[in-house]
């Protein structure tokens, strides 16, 4: 069987990942951010594999759109990934639900943890999580490989008593969240308030202008004008251009939190899509 991965990631966590993923399937590996400007993506893989990190408890903007832009889906068989700092939420129910709305299915699925990269989280052991990495990836490998099926989750018992709290407590968090950091009305769709949220990034003193924010973003979200950078308002939150800025010279909105996070195995070549 042929087989594709395509993968987000902006602080590497889901980069490396689907890399283990890719290799152990023989499996050609594309980055979604190269697919943001196209109306379809067709392939003639007969599996496919969407590696993800969860925002907000559920599955990022551009994912979302991605998976829209798949044909061929009833021929497919599909397979997820989300990574995450504290819990799946609703990501994978999310894939699940758009690919059944186009026609195809949710073969297998799973959850796996990865350290926190969006703000800073006392005691973890992040050594520990990147450690398990390979470990966790050859057990979703086995059970790709023998055909298996379902939703598994890292905390299966923890994922489902989170349900109504996800529902009832943490979106409308986050909602007003997003309108906070947005600048738009609380009642604005909430996708428009995601894309908004870059309108408090700014720059600090030490900003040399180099562009790596902008090589970086996988939303391709990020002007550089009058030697610095400017944000085009279709942001996904991933906040690589935060983490990746080799002098560490963005602040603001979402990206004033002083907490800084990459993946060791990634580095900044990776992000760069050609």
């Amino acid at each position: 069987m042929k087989r594709e991965v395509y993968y987000f990631s902006g602080t590497g966590n889901t980069l490396c990942l689907a890399r283990c993923l890719a290799e152990g399937l023989d499996a050609e590996l594309h980055p979604i951010g190269a697919y943001r400007n196209d109306d379809a993506v067709e392939t003639d893989a007969e599996g496919i594999g969407v590696v993800f990190p969860v925002y907000y408890a559920d599955a990022p903007m551009i994912v979302r759109e991605f998976i829209g832009k798949l044909k061929n889906l009833p021929q497919k068989t599909v397979f997820a990934v989300c990574t995450h700092g504290g819990a799946a939420g609703d990501a994978l129910r999310t894939v699940k639900s758009l690919l059944e709305d186009k026609g195809g299915a949710l073969a297998l699925a799973f959850g796996v943890p990865m350290p926190q990269n969006s703000f800073r989280k006392r005691y973890e052991n992040k050594k520990r999580r990147i450690a398990m990495l390979e470990k966790r990836c050859k057990r979703i490998l086995k059970k790709i490989k023998r055909g298996a099926t379902g939703i598994r989750y890292h905390n299966a018992l923890l994922e489902w008593l989170m349900i109504p709290a996800t529902k009832y407590i943490i979106k409308p968090a986050c909602k007003l969240y997003f309108a906070q950091h947005s600048g738009l009305d609380k009642d604005a769709p909430q996708a428009d308030m995601i894309r908004m949220m870059d309108s408090g990034f700014t720059t600090l003193d030490a900003c040399t202008g180099c562009g790596t924010c902008a090589q970086v973003c996988p939303a391709d979200n990020i002007g550089i004008e009058n030697g610095g950078p400017r944000w085009l308002h279709r942001c996904e939150n991933c906040l690589a251009c935060y983490n990746w800025c080799p002098q560490h010279a963005i602040t603001g909105g979402i990206a004033n939190k002083n907490y800084f996070y990459r993946h060791p195995d990634a580095n900044v070549k990776d992000f760069i899509l050609k």
